[in-house]
C-alpha cells in the first residue's frame, strides 16, 4: 500500500501538537469518564476506552498526553495496514513492548519506545511487526531489560535481514 502524502506528513508529525498548547498532564487512572480531549479526531469513544484500558493495565503514572500518544501510534499502525482497525489489540502489543523492557514505570522512556517499533514498521514495509517485536523481547528473557533504544533497533534490523533472507 502506498502511503498518501496525508499519512506521510501524520507520520512526521506523530505526536506534534499546536505550539501554544501544552502536554496534557492530567492523571488517567480510569477509563470510563476520560475528557474529550483524551481522544484524537479520528477515534470516537468505542476506540479510546479499549486503548485505554490496554494502558492502564500495565502502565502507571498515565496521563492523557500519554493515551493521546498510543492513540496515534494505534492508528498509524492501522493506517500502515497493521491489525487494520483493531487499535486495542496494536496498544496491548505496544504495551507489552514497554513491559518487556522494564518500562512499565518510565513515563518518558514509552514514546520513544513507540517511536522504534512505529518507524521500523514503517521503513521496513511491515516486515516487522509489533507483535515480532514482542516475540523478539520474549525470547530474550532478562536482557530484554538492558536494550537500549539503539540495541532493540538492531535487533529488529537482525530479524528483518533474517527475514528477508528466508532464515527466519
Amino acid at each position: 500500500m502506498k502511503p498518501s502524502a496525508a499519512l506521510l506528513l501524520a507520520v512526521v508529525a506523530f505526536g506534534a501538537r499546536a505550539a501554544d498548547a501544552p502536554p496534557d498532564k492530567t492523571p488517567v487512572t480510569q477509563c470510563d469518564s476520560l475528557p474529550p480531549s483524551a481522544a484524537i479526531g479520528v477515534f470516537g469513544r468505542s476506540d479510546t476506552i479499549p486503548v485505554c484500558r490496554q494502558v492502564l493495565r500495565v502502565l502507571e503514572g498515565v496521563s492523557v498526553d500519554d493515551l493521546l500518544t498510543f492513540e496515534k501510534a494505534a492508528y498509524l499502525f492501522s493506517r500502515y495496514g497493521y491489525e487494520a482497525g483493531d487499535y486495542s489489540r496494536i496498544t496491548a502489543e505496544l504495551v507489552d513492548i514497554i513491559r518487556l523492557r522494564g518500562l512499565y514505570n518510565q513515563q518518558p522512556r514509552w514514546r520513544p519506545t513507540i517511536d522504534v517499533a512505529l518507524k521500523s514498521y514503517e521503513a521496513f514495509n511491515g516486515i516487522v511487526t509489533p507483535r515480532d517485536i514482542v516475540s523478539l523481547l520474549k525470547s530474550s528473557g532478562p536482557l530484554a531489560k538492558t536494550l537500549s533504544d539503539d540495541g532493540l533497533t538492531a535487533a529488529i534490523i537482525l530479524l528483518k535481514e533474517q527475514r528477508q533472507q528466508g532464515n527466519e
